[in-house]
C-alpha cells in the first residue's frame, strides 16, 4: 500500500470512520424509507428539507478535503495531481451551491427576470435550465442533440 503524504494525512482511521458514517447514513435513510415514506418525503426530499442542506453540506465537506489533497500534491510540486483535485474541489462546491440553489432562499434572493423565464423552478441555478431538460435542446441541430443529452443526463 501506498503510504505517501496524502495516505498519512489521511489514514486507515480515517477511512474507517468515513466509511462507517457512510453506511450507517446510508442505513438510516433505507429504514426511514421503509419504515415511514411520509417521513422520508418530509425530511429528505422536499425543497429546503434537512436532507437537501446535509446534502449541501456533504458536498462542501467532500471539497474541502479535495481541497486540502489539491494543497498536499501543490505542496509536493505534483501539478497534474494538484490541478485535477482542484478541479474537483470547484466541481464539489458548484453542487453544494446548486442543491441550495446559491443560498437564494436562505438570503430572501430574488431571482432576476431574464433567468425565470429560462429556468424551471424560476430559482438560482444552473442545472434547472431549460437547456438541461429539452427546451433548448429541441431547437438544436440534429449533430448536438446526444451531447445535450448526455449533459443534461450527467448533470440534472
Amino acid at each position: 500500500m501506498h503510504t505517501g503524504p496524502v495516505n498519512e494525512w489521511f489514514g486507515p482511521l480515517h477511512r474507517r470512520i468515513i466509511a462507517a458514517a457512510a453506511l450507517l447514513m446510508l442505513g438510516g435513510i433505507v429504514a426511514l424509507k421503509i419504515a415511514s415514506p411520509r417521513w422520508y418525503a418530509l425530511l429528505l426530499t422536499r425543497e429546503d428539507s434537512p436532507g437537501e442542506y446535509l446534502t449541501a453540506l456533504l458536498y462542501l465537506g467532500a471539497a474541502v478535503l479535495a481541497a486540502q489533497i489539491a494543497f498536499i500534491h501543490r505542496r509536493l510540486d505534483r501539478r497534474l495531481l494538484g490541478g485535477a483535485y482542484l478541479v474537483l474541489t470547484l466541481g464539489l462546491a458548484f453542487i453544494a451551491m446548486e442543491e441550495i440553489s446559491w443560498g437564494q432562499r436562505l438570503f430572501a434572493i430574488e431571482t432576476p427576470a431574464a433567468l425565470v423565464a429560462h429556468n424551471q423552478q424560476g430559482e438560482i441555478t444552473v442545472h434547472n435550465l431549460t437547456f438541461f431538460h429539452g427546451g433548448w435542446s429541441q431547437e438544436a441541430p440534429g449533430n448536438e442533440r446526444p451531447f445535450l443529452l448526455i449533459v443534461s443526463t450527467v448533470f440534472c
